[in-house]
């Protein structure tokens, strides 16, 4: 979730949305009533690029500690 708001916040006017799917629900960021594209992420590209760099590095710092407890 921490990955799918900082992309949120990457796009004018985008929110945070549950697309109801195949009886699940599935996260998603939309602005209006579609969901965000490449196209909306580019112009922001190294900012996307950081927000998913710190998720990745997060994900690896926790399974580290996983691994030594």
């Amino acid at each position: 979730m921490e990955y799918v708001n900082a992309v949120a916040a990457l796009v004018s006017g985008a929110k945070v949305m549950e697309n109801f799917k195949e009886g699940k629900a599935w996260t998603r960021v939309f602005v209006g009533s579609r969901e965000i594209t490449l196209a909306d992420l580019m112009p922001r590209s190294a900012d996307w690029l950081s927000s998913l760099a710190s998720v990745i590095s997060k994900t690896e710092q926790g399974g580290a500690a996983a691994r030594t407890e």
